[in-house]
């Protein structure tokens, strides 16, 4: 990465800085002040010197470095380290038909009061009251065990012509993320998974020039004619199963695409997708249904993991820099990546199964890096053997 710091004052090397602001997510410390108090002990400070070889910098100290990055740089970083995890076959048992299921979704970030950095979205309510907000449009490759992994990013933005919600934006944010994605990954089988939003011909059309699969949420109004035609083929094949239903339909069409047709019936309510992928018989129908339905893992193991269990991605880590706000995100994306692959290694998944919750477990850990002189050599003595982790 580029480090665009000048000399004065340079103590801290460009890996520290980036790893201390890390690390503060890492260990869910919610905010740079809980950070730098933790910092501030000597014991914390020395361990993490000892462990990881690096010096924690002040929360301060990490903000100017984040100010300066640039985040295509910290999303160049957050790719290579995917690709070293494809390529070691992390994710290769959940491919379906050799393609990694990847979810995109939005999500909003941050609410303000006001749009300090002239990129915020915008909404006036009917009593003209404004309000301005970020969101960030993300693909995470999802898998069944737990994984949602960031694979790219980009923002939802405002421009000089005029305010956009968050559907104006996202679908013109998709084709910029599509882009993003062929350059970050451009041999990487993809499966993707959407919204409503998204079941489009745009969208079909963008999946098919990248090589990419689909599976596309359909509800009542969207794509209208499609719908009709699915309610009137007798040839829809429905059948039934514990709880409720399973129904398909093939040799479907939509502005020159060749679809088919899911929907599952069952307690919970009513699911249905269309897709680029031939189904003709019911086990196969089934498995899509299971895929389709790990888009929902980028809301709950994502998004809802980052922003209510410790990770505090609303707070406003830098108030009044947009580049450092970016670069904070980016850096809670590498810290949640490396959670995944220690809490979803199989034997650490046993030992915290139904034991502690997940922020009871890293705040023991804070207070064992607080109150606790660890010995690193018999850290050392295990590294240097070879471990071989497995995951579900």
């Amino acid at each position: 990465m580029a480090d665009l710091r000048d000399n004065r004052g340079k103590t801290y090397r460009l890996n520290e800085a980036i790893l201390s602001a890390v690390m503060m997510f890492l260990l869910r410390e919610g905010s740079r002040n809980s950070y730098n108090r933790d910092r501030e002990e000597p014991v914390f400070s020395r361990n993490i010197r000892r462990l990881l070889g690096i010096r924690l910098t002040h929360g301060d100290t990490f903000n100017d470095v984040l100010v300066r990055v640039d985040p295509e740089d910290l999303q160049r970083l957050k790719a290579s380290l995917v690709r070293v995890l494809v390529a070691r076959k992390v994710f290769h048992s959940h491919r379906r038909d050799g393609k990694h299921a990847v979810a995109v979704d939005a999500t909003g970030t941050h609410s303000l009061d006001g749009d300090y950095s002239g990129s915020c979205l915008s909404r006036t309510s009917k009593n003209g009251v404004v309000s301005y907000s970020h969101a960030v449009l993300e693909a995470k490759l999802v898998a069944p065990n737990g994984f949602a992994v960031s694979l790219a990013s980009v923002w939802l933005e405002n421009n000089a012509e005029g305010h956009h919600d968050k559907q104006d934006c996202e679908l013109a944010a998709f084709k910029r993320l599509s882009v993003r994605l062929k350059e970050l990954y451009p041999r990487l089988p993809m499966l993707i998974l959407a919204d409503a939003l998204y079941a489009n011909a745009p969208v079909m059309e963008i999946c098919r020039a990248s090589g990419w699969d689909f599976m596309l949420v359909v509800k009542e109004g969207v794509l209208r004619d499609l719908g009709e035609e699915i309610l009137l083929r007798p040839d829809r094949v429905r059948t039934a199963r514990p709880g409720g239903s399973l129904s398909y339909l093939g040799d479907l069409e939509y502005a020159g695409y060749p679809l088919s047709w899911i929907g599952v019936e069952e307690a919970g309510g009513r699911f249905s997708w269309i897709t680029n992928i031939p189904v003709a018989d019911p086990v196969r129908a089934g498995e899509l249904a299971m895929t389709g339905r790990l888009r929902w893992k980028i809301e709950n193991e994502g998004f809802n993991t980052q922003k209510n269990l410790g990770y505090n991605l609303e707070h406003s880590y830098s108030r009044k820099d947009y580049n450092a706000l970016k670069n904070y995100y980016q850096c809670l994306q590498i810290a949640h990546m490396v959670e995944q692959l220690t809490l979803l290694e199989k034997k650490v998944k046993k030992l915290t199964a139904g034991s502690v919750s997940i922020l009871k477990i890293f705040e023991r850990i804070r207070n064992m890096l607080v109150y606790t002189d660890i010995d690193p050599r018999p850290v050392e003595k295990l590294l240097g053997k070879k471990v071989q982790v497995r995951f579900d």
